[in-house]
């Protein structure tokens, strides 16, 4: 399995942990609406619904 050589950090955000060597922490899902520019606030909704509706159905956490 890959590994990074320098030491990695691990941050804490409620409970759910990011960072870390490949493999140590879940995968998580991270909700951001600044990837394509201006964010779209009317959909918005939707999309974190659906970030949810994601994280019940495979168990990965969602920020």
């Amino acid at each position: 399995m890959f590994s990074f050589t320098k030491e990695q950090k691990i941050i804490d955000i409620s409970g759910i942990r990011l960072g870390g060597q490949p493999g140590v922490n879940p995968t998580v899902l991270f909700g951001g609406f600044f990837f394509k520019g201006n964010p779209d606030f009317n959909n918005a909704k939707k999309q974190l619904e659906e970030m949810y509706k994601l994280s019940k159905k495979t168990g990965n956490s969602a920020i």
